[in-house]
């Protein structure tokens, strides 16, 4: 969903797909993933993504330049190390 005012550059983004790997022993994979992120027009958001229904990561989007800034936790780290993009 978005807004189609020209103002106002906020969105909701769902996703929802496959995420074929290998894993660590290099065995394939085919990953269902899913998650929803909520944008503001100031290029700020967060949101989460899923893996077979399980919460696996959160997502924060905290500036908008030449791209998106902001970093991503993670649900096997009980979110508490930053991973910055």
């Amino acid at each position: 969903d978005y807004s189609t005012d020209v103002l106002d550059h906020s969105a909701r983004l769902t996703i929802e797909g496959t995420f074929p790997h290998r894993d660590e022993i290099d065995n394939f994979q085919d990953d269902h993933v899913a998650g929803e992120i909520t944008m503001e027009a100031d290029g700020t958001g967060h949101g989460e993504i899923r893996l077979y229904g399980e919460p696996v990561s959160r997502i924060y989007f905290t500036s908008r330049g030449a791209g998106f800034e902001g970093y991503f936790t993670l649900s096997r780290q009980n979110h508490r190390l930053k991973h910055n993009f």
